[in-house]
């Protein structure tokens, strides 16, 4: 259980990694402004 824990929280942070790396325009108009919402 630790395990999958810890592996949630790197694919979180992974994610914002690549949100912040990822140019702002793509991620809108690749989520439709949905990204924004969350």
């Amino acid at each position: 259980m630790g395990s999958n824990e810890r592996n949630r929280s790197s694919k979180t942070e992974d994610a914002g990694s690549v949100d912040s790396v990822s140019p702002p325009k793509k991620m809108r108009s690749e989520s439709g402004g949905k990204y924004i919402s969350m």
